[in-house]
């Protein structure tokens, strides 16, 4: 059987998987894993690790790079709910095509061929997305970067602090005490989500200094060009930030799903941006990049 279509739900066991392998990978898995384990793992529900690819690392090794991107992808649908027939055979299409990309979502090493440029990421990305339908979209597009803002070394606290006092000042009296401190302990962009109810006290060189640092912060630091360069991109999309950091920040979004799937795959053309050293960086961390 073709590991190809292959899905993880609630009832799918490890015996489900195993008779999609070839009798070399279920040889490979016994070894690697002890008879008794691999027994165990036949009857247990896979989901019961929560879909966890990290995990699963003794299993990738077992099977050929085909099936890995395949398993792969299964392991990441359920990341966001699962896909439809349609988007499955499509992501998994290009999947296929890009397996490098797959293998670093899942913090394996891709030494086959079919690699892929760096500088080719944002829009293989993009391809995923395409494959999606809209609601599919909108839920991988939240993970992608609410791993993102889980990610980043700063808080609210730091994103009070890029502001001038007669901004700030205006921040801490426009939000109850309660909102404030929720602000200030919160990550980046679930702070800004906390803080719309005063984004009237923030200029747009507070908001493109704020979305410049955290993703200072989130790569290591970034060239003087590209710092420049999404500086300018968030000047000519001024709506930008506020409208993704609303959605993530709160179910109760003012904003539909269409208009932050719109914001955020624009997001991603932040890419260009970015020189070869900081490219790299972001495979380094790819699985919090594609989710």
């Amino acid at each position: 059987m073709s590991m190809r279509g292959f899905i993880l739900d609630e009832s799918t066991t490890g015996q489900d998987l195993f008779d999609r392998l070839s009798d070399q990978e279920n040889a490979c898995l016994k070894e690697a894993l002890s008879e008794a384990v691999y027994e165990f793992m036949a009857d247990m529900e896979l989901q019961s690790a929560g879909g966890d690819a990290a995990a699963a690392a003794p299993l990738f090794a077992c099977l050929t790079p085909e099936n890995v991107v395949l398993l792969g992808v299964a392991f990441l649908s359920v990341t966001v709910g699962g896909h439809t027939d349609e988007s499955l055979a499509c992501i998994t299409d290009l999947a296929l095509a890009h397996p490098g990309l797959i293998y670093a979502r899942l913090g394996l090493e891709w030494t086959g061929e079919g690699t892929y440029e760096e500088a080719e990421t944002g829009n293989i990305i993009q391809g995923f997305y395409d494959c999606m339908t809209e609601d599919e979209r909108a839920a991988s597009l939240k993970n992608l970067y609410a791993a993102i803002d889980a990610a980043s070394p700063l808080t609210g606290e730091d994103l009070v602090a890029l502001l001038p006092e007669s901004e700030a000042a205006c921040v801490r009296d426009t939000l109850s005490e309660e909102e404030y401190g929720a602000l200030l302990g919160a990550t980046p962009l679930r702070a800004a989500g906390l803080g719309a109810g005063a984004a009237e006290c923030l200029s747009l060189d507070s908001v493109a200094a704020f979305f410049v640092s955290a993703s200072d912060a989130g790569l290591g630091g970034l060239s003087d060009e590209s710092g420049a360069c999404i500086d300018d991109f968030v000047r000519a999309r001024p709506a930008y930030v506020p409208v993704f950091a609303s959605y993530l920040g709160d179910d109760s979004s003012p904003f539909s799903a269409a208009e932050f799937i719109e914001v955020a795959q624009g997001g991603l053309e932040v890419f260009e941006c970015l020189n070869e050293d900081e490219l790299d960086r972001i495979d380094e961390f790819i699985a919090a990049l594609f989710g």
